[in-house]
């Protein structure tokens, strides 16, 4: 009956509405995409640590080092390398005066870039990542150079 009463409307009105039908699927598709993910917020004690590259080397001009992104809630994050240095978005040296360990404020991206390539050749670098609450889990990171001179993260 419905369909019957649908075929007997103008030619207009049906594609009309048969457009609205159409844009209604895809505002409910896009509306799923946006806030279907399930994505959580982080609890306040939460460290989420990304790291978007396999591997690094210097020859990669366009790219300041080997990137960590870091996500937290309402804390600061202590940071402490075993050798190189770190910078931030802004080409900022982070650790001065061979200081291994600092604090930074969530939600940065930070670069970690080795001082002279030469030095690295068979050593593992530590990256330790933590909430500057002292009892907060440590998120431990290790790279290593290869032949190629590129810096990659172990397992």
């Amino acid at each position: 009956m419905v369909i019957g009463g649908f075929m007997s409307l103008n030619k207009n009105i049906q594609f009309f509405l048969l457009v609205i039908i159409i844009l209604l699927f895809i505002m409910l598709f896009i509306i799923i995409q946006k806030y279907g993910k399930g994505d959580k917020p982080l609890l306040d004690n939460e460290l989420e640590i990304y790291t978007p590259l396999e591997k690094y080397s210097l020859s990669m001009s366009s790219i300041k080092g080997f990137p960590f992104e870091i996500n937290c809630n309402n804390e600061n994050v202590i940071i402490k390398i075993s050798s190189g240095v770190l910078l931030d978005d802004n080409d900022v040296l982070l650790n001065h005066n061979s200081n291994f360990e600092y604090e930074i404020s969530c939600n940065k991206k930070i670069y970690w870039n080795p001082i002279n390539n030469d030095d690295y050749d068979n050593k593992v670098i530590d990256i330790n990542i933590r909430l500057s609450n002292k009892n907060s889990e440590q998120k431990n990171f290790k790279l290593k150079k290869n032949e190629e001179n590129e810096y990659y993260l172990l397992d």
